[in-house]
């Protein structure tokens, strides 16, 4: 149970935090509906900025996913090896 009152009273600090940027929120949702051509999208130098962006994001995610296989790989041939299963 006090793990929910914890979870409750911290959801309770998020709904103050954004409430207290409620015209910082506002200014942008206005400034985003007038059609600012700060906010559109330029077909020029989309590829540069994905690829400034996407390149380090993709290598931390292979090596995420390549990390846990290696992991699971060692776990297997150390319990085939000792036997011992959380070794």
């Amino acid at each position: 149970m006090a793990s929910f009152n914890e979870q409750l009273v911290a959801l309770g600090s998020m709904f103050d935090v954004i409430l207290q940027d409620g015209g910082k929120i506002q200014a942008l949702g206005q400034d985003l509906g007038s059609n600012n051509p700060q906010w559109s999208w330029n077909l020029s130098t989309p590829g540069l900025l994905l690829d400034a962006i996407i390149e380090p994001t993709e290598k931390l995610s292979y090596y995420q996913s390549l990390m846990a296989t290696v992991y699971a790989v060692r776990e297997m041939v150390l319990y085939a090896v000792t036997g011992c299963e959380f070794c």
